[in-house]
């Protein structure tokens, strides 16, 4: 098999084994309802859009939601915006969309991120920018940290996942702006650069601290190269400040902060998540993800081989990525005393990563430069790699078996997001989780103002996240008929 067929082939199977990954979770959608925190920030624009139907009106209950909790609850007015206009505002129906949307931008962000990296600064191929992506996608949602968290619970999910998307899309267009040639390229990425700054910064403090603390080591990297420090890195910086200075200065972080019994001083803080991310070296490893890293080095060996860098420091640049993958914690850990909910841990997953991938392209680019100045010695490895090849060369068939049977390891496991979603439609627990929801719904669709329902049966891992309880006022009960508009909702009595 030729070399360009070969790489058309692995870009095809990577392609297909992350969309059918996918095909189960998208199935397991349409189970899917609103549950907790939805209700919570999504009342006043599911009865602006059930009284107007409008989306103005939608729009300024949303503006609503920010500025009442902004004195009394949070100050993050962008993850506010966002967490108002969950898709069961129009109808429970529309809940689904929610892993669509949550995937949907996951997969645009790497795409548009590393095509800037791979093609246009390193200038791989097409193939080998599209394998390395729809991996790096496949390892991250097929084993993301919770599935319901990380897909299906609205609220948690674009407050972190969505806004790390928008992150990426951030440093992606930081990255294309020195290579813009035209004025207005450059003005429409310099738009877009203020206004995803400012609204990261607006979101939730674990992201709206490590992006600037990312764009200002590579920035300080790019300069002790010898290289000047383009504009709009400052201005991104400044922007992304300036959003979590309005975001930590609102009355309402005081309200919340009240909550908590005992939190850990700053150095304490930041000791705790040295430890706890030192640990994720080693559980957020597994034989799949060390295979998938494997089968990519090839592919990062031919870019880091044909590009300019020296990849001089390969210690000091795992020293501080890990910083940097550190300082995503250090937030949590300071206001609540421990690394985050499931949901934040998931993005810190996604985040690990592609650290891991980032330092084992450098590591590779390190030795390939050590070895063309004749200072490391791989003759025996070489040889035996030349023969492997040589013998699958021969036999095409079996190398695209073995590529699908190595991108095929992380759906394997038990707790893959694939699997889950399979099991739990198998068994049926989805849909009828689904159907003890629509019957609950019809009641609260009602008249009755005071309403009682029947306990949940089920509880899917990949759809449940929280329920009422026989107590009305319970805060998940409260919720619920704020958002309905009911004088009091729980479940019956236990007999």
């Amino acid at each position: 098999m030729k070399k360009r067929s070969y790489d058309k082939v692995t870009t095809a199977i990577t392609i297909i084994i992350y969309l059918i990954s996918l095909i189960p979770v998208f199935i397991l959608a349409r189970y899917n309802y609103p549950s907790a925190d939805d209700y919570y920030y999504g009342a006043y624009t599911y009865q602006a859009w059930n009284e107007h139907h409008s989306i103005t009106a939608v729009l300024q209950a949303a503006m609503q939601t920010i500025k009442e909790l902004y004195y009394t609850w949070q100050g993050t007015f962008s993850g506010i915006f966002l967490m108002t206009l969950q898709p069961g505002i129009f109808g429970s129906q529309w809940y689904f969309l929610v892993p669509f949307i949550i995937i949907s931008s996951l997969t645009a962000s790497y795409l548009f991120l590393l095509k800037i990296i791979l093609k246009d600064y390193f200038k791989a191929s097409t193939y080998h920018w599209l394998t390395l992506t729809f991996s790096l996608l496949l390892i991250s949602i097929a084993l993301a940290h919770h599935k319901a968290q990380a897909f299906f619970w609205y609220n948690g999910t674009v407050y972190y996942s969505f806004i790390f998307s928008l992150s990426l899309f951030l440093i992606g267009c930081l990255l294309k702006y020195p290579l813009a040639k035209s004025n207005r390229s450059k003005f429409i990425l310099l738009f877009f650069i203020i206004l995803l700054s400012f609204f990261i910064g607006g979101g939730n403090f674990a992201t709206a601290l490590f992006t600037p603390v990312l764009i200002t080591v590579s920035a300080l990297c790019f300069r002790l190269s010898g290289k000047k420090i383009p504009v709009p890195i400052y201005v991104s910086v400044i922007c992304i400040l300036a959003g979590l200075f309005i975001s930590a200065l609102a009355p309402g972080n005081s309200v919340r902060q009240d909550m908590q019994t005992h939190t850990p001083s700053i150095i304490l803080s930041i000791l705790k998540t040295v430890g706890s991310c030192g640990k994720d070296l080693i559980r957020w490893q597994n034989p799949a993800v060390i295979l998938i890293f494997i089968f990519l080095s090839p592919i990062l060996y031919k870019i880091a081989k044909n590009s300019p860098f020296k990849f001089k420091y390969p210690l000091l640049i795992s020293i501080i990525s890990f910083g940097v993958y550190c300082s995503f914690y250090v937030p949590t850990y300071y206001a609540v005393g421990y690394k985050g909910p499931f949901r934040m841990l998931t993005v810190g997953k996604y985040i690990f990563y592609w650290f891991l991938l980032f330092n084992l392209f450098y590591y590779i680019g390190h030795i390939i430069r050590k070895r063309e100045a004749g200072i490391y010695n791989f003759s025996l490895i070489r040889k035996y790699i030349t023969r492997v090849n040589t013998h699958l060369q021969k036999y095409p068939v079996c190398k695209c078996l073995l590529v699908f049977f190595v991108l095929s390891g992380p759906l394997m496991f038990s707790d893959s997001t694939f699997r889950m979603a399979i099991s739990e439609l198998k068994s049926g627990e989805a849909a009828q989780y689904a159907k003890e929801m629509k019957a609950r719904e019809k009641f609260y669709l009602s008249d009755e103002k005071n309403i009682v329902v029947e306990e949940l049966t089920v509880k899917p891992e990949m759809l449940y996240h929280l329920d009422i309880t026989t107590n009305k006022n319970y805060w998940c009960n409260i919720n619920v008929s704020r958002y309905f508009q009911k004088e009091s909702v729980r479940t019956k009595d236990k007999q």
